[in-house]
């Protein structure tokens, strides 16, 4: 069967439940009962008397996905669901109490019966995905997000490492997931994020007025090679919000305790991190991002800091996604010798691989700064150099990202700006890109 005709990728998680007595529960639990009829021989001559249960906590966990999946506006990372269906070992980041090998079979039987369409695994090019019937879309479309909810400890603490130097035309290096032994840092960050969870789940966020689910953050840690020791000192930024991928037309949308947000920015973070590194302060009327020649193509400035930031070489070609964000005909030297001209300073930095130590000062930075506003009882959504809040709490915010950048840099607070949140999604901190 070919792959599926929509772009984009949502990966399963396997601790996403529904609600005892939900009208998605019931769905799902129809549908169990319908499997377990159809393989009601087959158990019988197993004998296991826990077989059933464990199906049924699987197929609830993937009729849980596909409602997600289903019923988010237009804001989810992709169309179809991911699974993994390798016959690998579990680890720290997979349910211990049931066996990966239910999924696949969950899936087979469900695609037997009609419930989802299946695109099956294709070595090196496609992951298993699955997207739910039409028949099935239609009686998802009975439920709503409210009706889910998320077990317990799941791993909020991800390590990867890069497997190679460099990825594939541009794109970053591939990594893997590694099943790491705990340490003092890894327990405490864990902790955090708890705390972080805990509270944003008891806070009141809808979107169009309604619940978007469970939320789970995480924090995605990051080692330059599998042989290196076991640390928790790059990247660390946090994942797994749905409005981090919202595009920022629509925040508007988003209510938190029921009000509208104040959209929250450390000005330039992440240059401005670079020049603490080296006991620089900018000043405050300086624009990191005013790069000579790309006053009006914003976001091609920040894509080009991050490349030359997060390179471990010499950027000798633009990739196809900063070409596309950069005026038609700028060249590598042409970038060069504009970024170098405003920031000579920190030129030595580009291509030493430096992006992923200034994520971590970042995200840092992002999480005292969670905590210090869950202590101040103040909801916030991070986004990696910033936050959003209720507007009725926005100046407390502020002072927090001040109070807080100053305790951890030293020096001079970071500065704060705030952008404008318009239904228009126009915003004067990003200005048109064409």
């Amino acid at each position: 069967m070919p792959g599926p005709s929509k772009g984009g990728t949502t990966f399963l998680d396997p601790y996403l439940g529904l609600k005892r007595g939900s009208a998605l529960y019931h769905v799902a639990n129809a549908l169990h009962k319908d499997l377990q009829e159809r393989r009601a021989e087959k158990r019988s001559r197993q004998g296991r008397s826990d077989a059933a249960s464990r199906m049924e906590a699987v197929a609830e966990n993937i009729i849980a996905n596909l409602a997600l999946l289903s019923l988010s506006p237009p804001l989810t990372p992709g169309e179809v669901l991911a699974v993994s269906t390798a016959k690998t070992k579990s680890t720290r980041y997979d349910r211990t109490d049931l066996g990966r090998h239910l999924w696949p079979q969950l899936l087979d039987e469900l695609h037997a019966v009609g419930a989802i369409v299946k695109y099956p695994y294709v070595f090196r090019q496609q992951l298993t995905t699955v997207e739910p019937s039409a028949d099935l879309r239609a009686r998802l479309g009975n439920g709503s997000l409210d009706d889910l909810t998320r077990r317990e400890k799941s791993e909020t603490i991800w390590l990867s490492a890069r497997t190679a130097d460099q990825g594939w035309h541009g794109d970053p290096p591939p990594k893997e997931l590694i099943d790491y032994e705990d340490n003092r840092e890894s327990r405490r960050y864990r902790r955090e994020m708890a705390t972080i969870n805990r509270f944003l789940n008891e806070a009141d966020l809808t979107f169009d007025g309604r619940p978007l689910g469970p939320i789970a953050l995480r924090r995605n840690f990051l080692l330059r090679r599998v042989t290196d020791p076991i640390e928790f000192n790059l990247n660390g930024r946090l994942a797994g919000g749905w409005w981090l991928q919202l595009p920022s037309r629509d925040r508007h949308r988003i209510r938190l305790r029921g009000e509208p947000l104040a959209d929250l920015d450390f000005k330039g973070m992440f240059v401005q991190l670079a020049y603490r590194g080296l006991d620089w302060e900018l000043r405050e009327d300086f624009d990191p991002y005013g790069i000579p020649g790309l006053e009006h193509y914003r976001d091609g400035a920040k894509l080009a800091m991050l490349s030359l930031l997060g390179r471990s070489k010499r950027m000798r070609a633009l990739s196809p996604e900063l070409r596309k964000a950069l005026p038609e005909g700028w060249t590598v030297t042409r970038l060069m010798d504009a970024v170098t001209k405003l920031h000579q300073d920190i030129a030595p930095l580009f291509g030493k691989d430096r992006a992923v130590e200034l994520m971590f000062q970042e995200s840092q930075i992002l999480v005292a700064l969670l905590l210090r506003l869950v202590d101040l009882r103040i909801p916030a959504l991070p986004m990696h150099d910033g936050i959003m809040v209720p507007q009725s709490m926005k100046q407390r915010a502020k002072d927090a990202m001040g109070q807080v950048s100053a305790e951890w840099l030293g020096g001079s607070p970071l500065p704060v700006t705030e952008k404008p949140i318009r239904k228009d999604g126009a915003t004067s901190a990003a200005p048109s890109t064409h």
